[in-house]
């Protein structure tokens, strides 16, 4: 059986035995460890089936978490010989000729299909603006933030600010995509360099979803490129395509050519974001069985807790498709705010008729939900701020609200307490001051300080969790505030 060996450079604080701590954790993948602890370090040697080792990983961080402060988790396979040798076996001269068509086909800005173990992939030249356009006309993406892969750490740091974590979590040997930030290079900088990404991979913000040559195939195709490269699964219904003539019927001629990625290696599918100096897993939220005495704070698409207060419901309306979209939110928050005809309307693209119409299925409750998120605000002010009246993907009020962040301690939202519910006025700040970044940054403060103030009113540590972590600023303003109060948190 495979055997692996986890390094953790980290602080403790906390006394816990690991063995008591981590042997159930261990036996439930049905594999074995032996441990060695330092003053600063923790080495874990795993053995077992590499699938039940790939599953545990994930658990295993988020357990090693609530003990160590880590400022850093490193894998390395005890058994390299096999992989160097694997490199080593000749290509055929029919994938020679592939990889070289390929390689002149991603210069000159055409898009070139993968096809993996898991699906097809459309890689692009990352520097090329007139490619990531024509990626986003065949994916009907036109602002959804794309992957990056990058040949090495090297090259992944001429165009990003990385810290050692997440050099650590980029180095590990499934290669999984961290999101980082993008350097603010100036024009002496842009002088030097050759290949400069195009500002259409995140049109949103300045974070980058990026990764190392995840198999051999991407190694052999930087070793004739110079540039990073777009990569994005192709997928249909949601569904990522797997069959080739799907693909042709999909995109027809655009496709220029098909590589097959022999080594059978599957993509990195794991995104992670380090936040506050820890990392964690963004595609996939591991929930520890926490104690009683934990405030249980919750900022999520769906409903938003924090402590034993739960966001007050907004009767939300929803498009003909029965989505809820960033406009039919804004109208549905000043309908509830005032009457109809004290509200100036002359700021949106849409009709008095159509305006009418909607506030009478409003008031009927016609084609509306009773939403609990606090996404439904980000989705509000997106719109009253003028900048996005229909979203192309779940997220993109966040990324545009994050992309305008900044600290603002005093001037925040209204906000009211009543019957175990919260509720945050955006639309009296609104009428005084609608810009995107007034509106962003404010309603994420305020979102700290009602995490801060509910969490310091209990007294007890604080797990906080939920789709809003993506929102990296507004959490780590969060955990500062717990933090200040000498409240413990686990995220």
């Amino acid at each position: 059986m495979p055997k692996f060996q986890y390094t953790i450079r980290g602080t403790r604080y906390l006394d816990t035995p690991l063995h008591e701590h981590l042997d159930t954790l261990f036996t439930s993948h049905q594999c074995q460890a032996k441990f060695h602890e330092t003053k600063s370090r923790l080495v874990i040697e795993l053995e077992g089936e590499e699938a039940s080792i790939r599953a545990l990983e994930p658990e295993l961080l988020k357990e090693i978490s609530q003990i160590f402060d880590v400022h850093s988790f490193v894998k390395t396979a005890s058994d390299m010989r096999a992989k160097r040798m694997k490199k080593r076996i000749p290509e055929s001269k029919s994938l020679e000729e592939e990889l070289k068509k390929a390689v002149k086909l991603l210069n000159r800005g055409d898009i070139v299909a993968v096809k993996t173990s898991t699906g097809f992939h459309l890689i692009c030249n990352a520097a090329k603006t007139n490619a990531i356009k024509k990626l986003r006309t065949l994916l009907t993406q036109p602002t959804k933030p794309f992957p990056v892969i990058f040949r090495n750490l090297i090259s992944a740091q001429k165009y990003t600010l990385l810290s050692k974590i997440e050099k650590a979590l980029l180095s590990e040997p499934e290669h999984p995509f961290v999101i980082v930030r993008k350097k603010n290079l100036h024009r002496l900088e842009k002088e030097r360099y050759k290949y400069i990404l195009s500002p259409h991979i995140n049109p949103l913000n300045r974070r980058l979803e990026i990764a190392l040559a995840p198999t051999p195939f991407y190694e052999k195709i930087f070793s004739e490129v110079a540039f990073p490269l777009v990569c994005v699964p192709v997928t249909n219904n949601g569904k990522v395509i797997t069959d080739a003539e799907e693909l042709r019927q999909q995109f027809g001629d655009t496709i220029k050519q098909i590589c097959q990625d022999t080594q059978n290696i599957d993509h990195p599918s794991s995104v992670w974001q380090v936040i506050y100096g820890k990392p964690v897993r963004m595609d996939k939220e591991i929930v520890p069985s926490l104690p009683a005495q934990y405030t249980n704070v919750k900022i999520d698409f769906e409903t938003t807790n924090v402590g034993k207060l739960t966001l007050a419901p907004m009767r939300i309306l929803l498009d003909a498709s029965g989505k809820a979209q960033p406009l039919y939110s804004a109208l549905s928050l000043l309908f509830a705010a005032q009457p109809i005809d004290k509200i100036d309307f002359s700021p949106f693209p849409i009709d008095s008729e159509t305006i009418l119409e909607l506030h009478q299925q409003w008031e009927r409750d016609e084609n509306t939900i009773q939403s609990r998120s606090l996404l439904t605000l980000f989705d509000a002010i997106a719109t009253l701020s003028g900048t996005l009246y229909e979203k192309s993907f779940q997220t993109e009020s966040i990324l545009l609200a994050e992309g305008h962040f900044e600290v603002c301690e005093e001037d925040l939202f209204d906000y009211n307490i009543a019957e175990n519910s919260f509720s945050i006025d955006i639309v009296s700040a609104w009428k005084r001051n609608n810009k995107l970044k007034h509106l962003a940054s404010t309603l994420a403060n305020t979102i700290a300080q009602i995490i801060a103030d509910e969490a310091i009113k209990a007294q007890k540590p604080v797990y906080l969790h939920g789709s809003l972590l993506h929102f990296r600023d507004m959490t780590e303003l969060a955990i500062e505030k717990l933090r200040e109060a000498n409240l413990e948190v686990l995220y």
